[in-house]
């Protein structure tokens, strides 16, 4: 290596590189290693710096769960090995490993996780985070990150917090597995819940800023918006045994683990687990209704190339494909995730001040987690919707870049149904709007909507069938309403055509929404 190498960097002085390249090649030649005619046909190339590259993903957690992974498979092919053996075997025999880290998800988590990072702490220091993204179809972990420093060795993807509600995807699959249907409605009123098994007692949950929404919600709307008191409501009358059941069999490391006790009817709100298992809960979402496992080492080959330990990925059916379609696409309304359409996911804010988002597509779940170690230092940075579902989309952005996958793939057999979104029932053209909600297999209602239809009906004289908005109101009169006016209407009137040199300009389009209300 020449003294000051930076001098003759090929690409910063390639004068300088070449003018070196001829001094060793002269020498070369003086010392017999090449000929004249070798040295006069290498100085004759010009050299040319290859492309700088991008700065290399550190993942040094990745690279301590490899390790930890590597010990406890060692340890079950080789008992008899020692610790310091096993060391030895990992770092200094030559072996080959594999693994499933994905070096573009994992440049991805970093930049997203630093750079979050930094404006976090501007409003508390002690703000930490994990990202953690696992490739559903097998449970390989693609990407890890368990410290916003991209340093230290706590394991903060397999530590519990408090999750808000990031796991009402699963409570409200567990409600249409008994009996509930994504039109089902739940009224949002201020209410006192008896709460014998915790406290208070009674409990009065309440929306994000104690607001309620003082109407009945359907399912769907419920958990697109979030609503508390719809979650604590579905627990009461479903049970959260049900739910905390769905949650194990979807994740069957929570199966001796779960996230929290049935006998309180907060469970919805504040379930206590990783972002890890929260990642894997919603894994069978996205493959089709299997649950999986994680892992990050594949295979491992010894120094002669032989293979030594060959990982097989743990899949298990746990999910109608069709209930796991229908909820996905309930979930990809969540406020936070609307706006990609091939992804789905949900939010979670605590009380003690933990943000987080769970978000998957169909080749990736990934969970993206802002909050503190310690409930003592901790202090509102935002909710999920503003800190950690942005940190979420950025990581997309950044990962599939021009080249995002294809939509989830909807599995035969479901049912359709036009529904009055006020209702949830059979819409009726009276209703003031309606919507095509998805049903599993003769769950879709059968009854019309009864707000909007009353006793009487007004019927356009000319027809005979049901006034519409533009018929006379000289040919309207009032008859009893019959079953067979359902969704009828004259059809002779219309509206008043336009000039056609006119156009009615095109309102602007208001985009409302409601803050995360975890």
């Amino acid at each position: 290596i020449p003294n000051a190498p930076a001098i003759y960097s090929l690409r910063d002085h390639p004068d300088n590189a070449h003018s070196r390249r001829n001094l060793v090649l002269a020498r070369m030649e003086e010392l017999g290693y090449i000929s004249a005619d070798q040295r006069q046909e290498a100085e004759a190339q010009v050299l040319v710096a290859s492309p700088p590259q991008e700065k290399a993903a550190s993942a040094s957690h990745f690279r301590l769960r490899v390790e930890k992974e590597l010990r406890k498979v060692f340890s079950d092919l080789y008992p008899t090995m020692s610790d310091k053996e096993i060391t030895n075997l990992i770092y200094n025999q030559g072996l080959t490993i594999h693994t499933t880290l994905s070096l573009s998800a994992q440049a991805a988590a970093e930049q997203v996780m630093t750079e979050r990072g930094q404006a976090l702490r501007q409003q508390n220091s002690n703000i930490q985070g994990a990202f953690v993204a696992i490739d559903p179809a097998s449970g390989g972990i693609i990407a890890l990150v368990e410290s916003l420093e991209l340093t230290g060795t706590y394991p903060r993807a397999d530590a519990k917090y408090n999750l808000g509600s990031s796991f009402k995807g699963v409570l409200y699959t567990a409600a249409l597995e008994n009996g509930y249907t994504a039109a089902s409605t739940l009224l949002c009123a201020e209410t006192a819940f008896p709460n014998p098994g915790g406290k208070p007692d009674p409990y009065v949950p309440s929306d994000y800023g104690d607001r309620y929404h003082n109407r009945a919600l359907r399912i769907r709307e419920a958990l697109e918006v979030s609503c508390n008191v719809a979650a604590v409501r579905i627990g009461v009358e479903m049970g959260l045994d049900k739910y905390l059941a769905l949650a194990a069999r979807l994740n069957p490391r929570l199966a001796q683990n779960n996230i929290g006790n049935p006998a309180h009817l907060q469970l919805p709100l504040g379930p206590m687990a990783s972002p890890m298992n929260l990642t894997l809960v919603y894994a069978p979402f996205a493959n089709g209704g299997y649950s999986v496992e994680p892992y990050a080492v594949t295979e491992v080959r010894d120094r002669d190339g032989a293979v030594i330990y060959q990982a097989w990925p743990k899949r298990q059916p746990v999910l109608d494909p069709q209930l796991a379609y229908i909820v996905t696409h309930m979930l990809k309304g969540v406020q936070g995730i609307s706006q990609i359409p091939y992804a789905a996911g949900k939010t979670g804010t605590s009380d003690n001040r933990n943000t987080v988002f769970v978000g998957f597509t169909t080749d990736i779940v990934a969970t993206a987690f802002f909050g503190f170690d310690t409930p003592a230092e901790a202090s509102f940075v935002g909710s999920a919707a503003g800190v950690a579902a942005p940190a979420w989309r950025e990581f997309a952005a950044l990962y599939y870049g021009e080249s995002p996958p294809h939509d989830f793939v909807r599995p035969p057999g479901i049912e359709e149904a036009v529904v009055c979104s006020v209702t949830g029932q059979l819409a009726t053209y009276l209703c003031p709007d309606s919507y095509t909600e998805l049903f599993m297999p003769d769950t879709a209602p059968r009854e019309y909507c009864q707000e909007h239809a009353g006793e009487t009906i007004e019927i356009c004289q000319s027809t005979g069938l049901p006034a519409n908005p533009f018929c006379p109101q000289e040919l309207r009169i009032s008859v009893q309403r019959e079953a067979w006016m359902r969704n009828l209407q004259c059809w002779l009137h219309g509206p008043p055509l336009e000039p056609a040199d006119e156009q009615e300009p095109t309102p602007e389009e208001e985009e409302e929404g409601e803050e995360e209300t975890d």
